[in-house]
């Protein structure tokens, strides 16, 4: 009787882990497809079912480098179902593996995606998205507390401080640009050469909006 309650209990956990990965995998296919409010609303559920399951099941493990379990998507922002964003986003979601387990990156792979789905929608909305702005930097910190450790979160970064420069927060802004600068200078050159078109992007991204931002001569 054990063995069969012990069997249910891990083949209800695999279930539930499915369901976390299929509602967050669901959520990129929708958020591709520029359907920002649906896409919410699958990252929300992941999320639900993922913090009831993260509480229950602490998996923490050493993850300075792209976790296997995480892809990103397509670039968004090329894409014809995106609205006009900034240059400067990061407008890549995560993808989780089928068959990973919950953990720090699980989760914060779902509030990343989460925060990234707010931030394109207020581009879509306009002027009247301009309060979704607090409560996605919000979202954004807590993505980046959860990916910490991981090159991943340089995306967060990335994103956090285009809110925050498109709000006039100068020295939020530039306190995310210094994180990115050291976090650049700390990853092993391998990390570079293994996922280059992430970081040439990321690089290109601080490069250019300095000189952006630079006073004219």
């Amino acid at each position: 009787q054990d063995q069969d309650r012990n069997s249910h209990i891990s083949s209800d956990k695999m279930t539930k882990t499915i369901s976390i990965i299929s509602s967050n995998n669901r959520g990129v296919d929708l958020l591709e497809a520029g359907r920002f409010k649906d896409a919410l609303l699958e990252f929300k559920r992941g999320l639900e079912m993922a913090t009831i399951s993260f509480r229950r099941r602490y998996h923490t493990k050493s993850f300075f480098a792209f976790p296997d379990s995480v892809e990103w998507s397509s670039n968004l922002s090329r894409q014809e179902t995106l609205p006009l964003t900034s240059p400067f986003v990061y407008a890549r979601a995560m993808r989780i593996s089928e068959g990973d387990i919950v953990s720090k990156v699980t989760l914060g792979a779902l509030t990343y995606n989460f925060a990234l789905t707010s931030h394109l929608r207020f581009f879509a909305i306009g002027e009247k998205g301009r309060e979704m702005m607090y409560s996605t930097i919000k979202i954004y910190k807590r993505a980046y507390v959860l990916l910490h450790g991981s090159p991943l979160c340089l995306a967060v970064l990335n994103n956090k401080r285009q809110i925050h420069l498109s709000l006039n927060h100068k020295q939020a802004s530039n306190d995310c640009r210094d994180q990115i600068a050291k976090l650049l200078d700390m990853l092993p050159a391998h990390f570079a050469l293994e996922n280059k078109d992430f970081f040439k992007e990321v690089w290109i991204n601080l490069v250019t909006q300095d000189a952006s931002l630079a006073p004219a001569a």
